[in-house]
């Protein structure tokens, strides 16, 4: 897990939906719309030098509003926030979903997101802008 890449993506999405981004899970009562991320996989990339300083991390975007129109929009939205990054990222799977205990409609997204060990992703993200 990197730290900095995940301040990174609390800090990018807080904005869309008035700091409504949790990690991994929704708060108890939570305020919507909201945003959850969470690491579901990491892979270390090893050269025939061996070991190096990139890392591929797999991030899970849930999206969480009223209607479907407002995920979609989010989900549209975070897609344009993550090209901003320098991080080489690709989104990798997009789906509809509805929580039914909550009520609420959900957008699931998962992107594969290339880091280089000590590079600080927000700093890299402002020389872009």
């Amino acid at each position: 897990m990197s730290l900095a890449l995940e301040t990174a993506l609390e800090e990018a999405f807080a904005g869309l939906v008035n700091g409504n981004v949790h990690q991994s899970v929704l708060p108890d009562r939570p305020r919507y719309p909201a945003i959850t991320f969470s690491l579901i996989g990491s892979r270390p990339d090893i050269t025939l030098c061996g070991p190096s300083t990139v890392t591929e991390y797999t991030y899970r975007i849930d999206v969480y509003a009223d209607t479907r129109k407002q995920t979609i929009q989010l989900a549209t939205t975070i897609k344009a926030v993550m090209r901003r990054f320098a991080w080489t990222n690709a989104p990798e799977m997009e789906m509809d979903g509805y929580e039914p205990e909550l009520r609420q409609k959900r957008r699931t997204l998962d992107f594969a997101i290339t880091e280089t060990a000590g590079v600080d992703p927000r700093e890299q993200r402002q020389r872009r802008a």
